[in-house]
Formats: C-alpha cells, structure tokens, sequence
C-alpha cells in the first residue's frame, strides 16, 4: 500500500475509536443530566474527564504530517462545550491544552490555544443557542 492509504486508514481508525468512545459518554447518565439540564459539579468534574480523554486520545494518536504530530484533541473540547456547556468545553480545554504543551514540538503552542479557543467558542455557541431557544 501507498504511504498516503495507509495515513489516511490510520486518521479513520483514529476518528472511528473518537466516535466510539463519544457514544458511550452519549449513553451515559451524566449525559442526559447535562440535556436535560440538571448540572451538578460532579456530573461536569465527569464530563470534563470524558471529552479530556478524547482530546488526549486525538493528541496523542500516533499520526504525523512531515515530521508534526496530527493534533485531532480539539474534538474534545468542542463536542463538550457544545453538548454540556461552557464549563465542560473550557475545562475539557485546558486539560488538553495542559497535555499538548507538554508533549512540546513546533506546533504545541497554537494547538494549545485552538484546544483552549475552541472549548470555549463551542460554550458560547451553547449559550447562545439556549438564549435563543428561550425566547
């Protein structure tokens, strides 16, 4: 196989386990609180740890484009801020943010502040959102 197939085959495993893994956060209970609404510290300290794990998970996937490391982390972020709120998708954030900084490279700098942006716009695109839905 050519080297771009199997570069393109990894980056669809990768997606594949990120879609996987976000299934099981979707059926959970802490989950639909955060639908329906009902936020406690303990059900986002939760979802924050979930998306974290995808936002590790999308960093460190082993894919790499002349030499850098694919950062596919702020998927993380954004589906949490997007799904359960502002605190989720900052939080969610800046832990990968932390994991992006220390793993060092050309790029850890502006992926570290996409990971942190990209939570945080995803939060106020939330908000917004419930604004409008509100009336």
């Amino acid at each position: 196989m050519s080297v771009e197939l199997d570069f393109f085959i990894d980056l669809f495993e990768l997606i594949c386990v990120i879609i996987v893994f976000s299934i099981f956060v979707i059926r959970s209970r802490w989950f639909s609180d955060a639908v329906k609404r009902r936020y406690t510290w303990k059900n986002q300290a939760v979802l924050i740890v979930f998306f974290c794990l995808i936002s590790i998970y999308g960093t460190l996937g082993g894919l790499s484009i002349l030499g850098e490391p694919l950062n596919v982390g702020d998927i993380g972020p954004m589906l949490g801020g997007l799904f359960c709120g502002p605190y989720v998708g900052i939080g969610a954030g800046l832990i990968g943010a932390a994991l992006i900084s220390a793993t060092g490279g050309t790029t850890s700098l502006p992926c570290s502040i996409a990971a942190v942006l990209s939570g945080l716009f995803a939060g106020l695109v939330y908000l917004l959102l419930k604004k409008i839905l509100q009336g």
